[in-house]
């Protein structure tokens, strides 16, 4: 299976595990070769600097959120876990919450077959 068959397989698992979960609006963010463009602003308590950064994910971290009673952002990897580090900040700072997924078979409880593996971060 090539990588971009394995990141449509992986996509189809994690999107059931999310609907099996109870949410029901949920957005996959493409990955192309053109990327989002995102205004930030940056200051250090005496000037204020506006620039813009290029992401192909949203925020560089996600690749994608879903709807239930919040808004939820997810991460999917697969046969390997993504750096929690980013993402524990990210929900601290913005108040939100977030999973992480890894798809794989390596490991010995999946028997070769794909399974979905989940942590769940919040604020």
């Amino acid at each position: 299976m090539n990588n971009r068959q394995r990141m449509r397989v992986s996509n189809e698992l994690a999107r059931y595990y999310f609907l099996n979960l109870g949410y029901d609006w949920i957005a996959f963010k493409p990955h192309t070769l053109r990327n989002d463009v995102a205004w930030c602003r940056d200051s250090d308590g005496f000037k204020t600097k506006d620039f813009k950064k290029y992401y192909t994910d949203h925020f560089n971290l996600f690749d994608g959120y879903m709807l239930g009673g919040t808004v939820v952002w997810f991460q999917i990897k697969t046969n390997a876990w993504a750096k929690a580090i980013p993402v524990k900040e990210f929900c601290v700072k913005y108040h939100t919450s977030a999973y992480i997924i890894n798809v794989t078979n390596k490991l010995v409880q999946c028997k070769g077959k794909y399974k979905v593996f989940a942590r769940q971060y919040h604020e």
